[in-house]
């Protein structure tokens, strides 16, 4: 059952009290078999990372991990939690599975370049089955490779 008018939300969307009715509101729509979202870019003189405690990005990245080992069971993927780390862009992603279905989970494949990525899981605008996601920091990878049971590579320099 539908609440009443009065109680259903606007639409479109409303900024919060908070922000400047000069700044516009944007939804976005994310589809579930969405597996990386890109940040939003910054300039080269902001701060990249967002004030975000190691234990908090330590449990995303457990979530992450948890992801990529549902994904690849063929379990309803859902969301893989990369999205709780806003404002922090990635800058190491791990393919588990690429754009042919081929599995890489001991060691996963690691890459520093998402155009690499790209050209690994996407043909045009399809990922078909492909599971990679992008992770802010070395360090964060592995947490999240070791929590899907997965190993990392010992050069991640490729």
């Amino acid at each position: 059952m539908e609440p009443p008018p009065s109680e259903q939300p606007p639409y479109p969307p409303q900024p919060p009290p908070s922000m400047p009715p000069s700044m516009p509101s944007v939804v976005v729509l994310i589809p579930r078999y969405c597996l990386v979202s890109e940040p939003e870019r910054r300039s080269s003189g902001e701060r990249s990372e967002a004030p975000y405690s190691w234990t908090f990005r330590e449990e995303v990245a457990r979530e992450i991990g948890r992801f990529l080992s549902r994904s690849l069971a063929g379990i309803n993927r859902g969301n893989s939690g990369r999205e709780r780390l806003t404002g922090l862009q990635s800058t190491v992603y791990v393919i588990v599975r690429d754009y042919e279905g081929v599995v890489t989970t001991n060691p996963v494949r690691v890459l520093r370049d998402f155009n690499a990525v790209r050209r690994l899981c996407c043909r045009g605008a399809s990922f078909r089955s492909a599971i990679f996601v992008g992770f802010p920091t070395i360090r964060e990878g592995t947490i999240g490779v070791a929590e899907a049971g997965f190993s990392w590579p010992s050069s991640t320099s490729q």
